[in-house]
């Protein structure tokens, strides 16, 4: 629509008469023309309500706030809000989007705000209109490939830039309740971006990257797993041992098995269990007092059944204890008379692999006390006592004892054999 000369001039004043007002608190500001544009507007504590916005009614403003003015993640200009809460850029130039990023803390409490596609022309004032802080959280996780944790990617909030660490852990504070991108990237991945609705002071949310270097036949993501537990360095375990781990597949509910190996090679380990889901599952109570004394890597592998599988090893290992042999006697003594050569047989186990030494004992008196019949056999299962070393008699039994350097156990025959061998005429 066409305004005169009149018309123009009277809209000027309004203008002007606006800036003024909103000014009035700004204490030693003065907004002059520059080459640049302005950006103006006003911080609160709270939504304010429609009787507020009412250029007739005081605002309720948060003085003291930091206002930060940026381009993309760089920092242009800081400034802080006066008595009422109004904050002011000028000679800013024209063009952007520029984005502003405000807080304050409160108690023990940090208030902020985030406001994006601002656009600013020359010799112009931008007003940004109030703006209320809100609660914010702390936005953590881990960043995950196909490859295991993806150590220093570069992950990117409201303006706010980190780095993951050696694990792929990355933590940003002050990020505002509402919904928030996060945008991920590292060398030889996709930067990753999505939106994250922020509602609770702690939120956790783990970043899948994908290899651009990667193909897929299918069109399908392939599935990504990380072990956070077992974590680096030993970790002991004396009966259970909770593994953790975070994985994410983005098309499919995949699988995950966990296996223990003896090093960080050859995904030709021992399965711990099988069957878990991808969807539902991040933990698993091991039981380890089956397992063989020593250390252990933990491995998992994730499957969708269109991808190659997965194989990602933790970082540290678990040490499980020594464990004791077991001895069992086989030979059936009990109730019979024996003479010259008895075949002595048992089977002595040791889950950690150490070498069993054998000791053989005869008993006369039905345990009571024992002899020794032979010390330091080889564990192969079977000796040949000559019973006419002994006295004839009825109560006899035999006991093997297993030994591995850490434990001693031994077995003993229940019932009473006797011994009878002829005794020849002198």
């Amino acid at each position: 629509m066409y305004k005169s000369a009149g018309s123009r001039l009277i809209v000027a004043i309004i203008g002007l008469s606006m800036l003024a007002l909103l000014c009035g608190g700004c204490g030693s500001w003065t907004w002059t023309s520059s080459d640049g544009g302005t950006i103006m507007g006003s911080i609160t504590e709270a939504q304010i309500t429609a009787k507020q916005r009412s250029m007739f009614e005081p605002r309720a403003g948060t003085g003291g706030c930091t206002v930060w003015l940026k381009e993309e993640t760089i920092l242009l200009e800081t400034a802080e809000t006066n008595s009422e809460g109004i904050f002011l850029f000028s000679g800013i130039r024209t063009g952007g989007p520029y984005a502003i990023y405000a807080f304050k803390e409160t108690g023990s409490d940090l208030l902020a705000l985030w406001k994006t596609n601002i656009l600013v022309s020359s010799d112009q004032v931008t007003q940004v209109g109030e703006l209320p802080l809100k609660q914010t959280s702390k936005v953590s996780g881990t960043v995950i490939s196909s490859d295991g944790t993806v150590k220093g990617a570069e992950i990117t909030m409201v303006g706010k830039k980190v780095m993951a660490d050696d694990d792929g852990i990355y933590s940003i504070d002050g990020i505002p309740y509402g919904n928030v991108e996060i945008s991920v990237s590292a060398k030889k991945y996709d930067t990753s971006s999505s939106v994250i609705d922020i509602t609770a002071k702690n939120t956790v949310r783990d970043i899948l990257l994908v290899s651009s270097e990667s193909s897929s036949d299918t069109g399908n993501t392939a599935p990504a797993i990380a072990l956070n537990s077992p974590g680096t360095g030993a970790n002991e375990a004396e009966t259970q041992f909770l593994i953790e781990w975070i994985s994410l597949d983005p098309d499919d509910d995949a699988t995950i098995s966990l296996y223990y190996d003896s090093d960080k090679t050859g995904q030709d380990g021992t399965v711990i269990v099988t069957g878990l889901s991808e969807d539902t599952d991040s933990s698993y109570q091991w039981n380890v007092s089956g397992v063989p004394g020593g250390s252990h890597y933990v491995y998992g592998r994730i499957d969708d059944g269109k991808n190659d599988p997965v194989y990602v090893y933790s970082p540290g290992t678990v040490v499980t204890p020594n464990h004791a042999p077991t001895i069992t006697i086989t030979a059936t003594l009990g109730g019979e008379n024996l003479t010259g050569d008895v075949e002595i047989t048992w089977e002595a186990v040791d889950i950690d692999g150490d070498t069993v030494s054998i000791t053989l004992y005869y008993s006369p008196d039905s345990g009571t006390t024992w002899t020794s019949i032979s010390s330091q056999e080889k564990n192969d299962g079977t000796f040949s006592w000559d019973t006419t070393d002994v006295v004839n008699g009825t109560t006899y039994r035999i006991k093997v004892e297993a030994g591995d350097g850490s434990f001693t156990v031994s077995g003993s025959t229940p019932i009473d054999f006797s011994i009878a061998n002829i005794e020849e005429e002198g």
